[in-house]
């Protein structure tokens, strides 16, 4: 994209609030065997933004959707 000179024009996109939460918790520490458990969730809004931009000829990419994850440990 050229500016009115004829020189490359930055494109800059708009700005973005991404709420991103984790928990985790280890259980039984002290014993023998142990438990770790983790929950995560990503872009917790749901909210859809733009997030690259590359040139013309590239599409806008977006945002993943909201996203959950989690996992289990078991120390033995």
């Amino acid at each position: 994209m050229l500016d009115e000179k004829g020189d490359a024009a930055l494109v800059r996109l708009p700005e973005h609030l991404v709420a991103n939460l984790y928990f985790g918790v280890e259980m039984f520490r002290r014993e023998r065997h142990g438990l770790g458990l983790q929950f995560n969730v990503e872009n917790a809004a749901d909210r859809v933004y733009r997030i690259a931009k590359e040139s013309e000829f590239t599409p806008v990419q977006f945002s993943p959707p909201r996203f959950f994850s989690g996992w289990l440990r078991l120390h033995f």
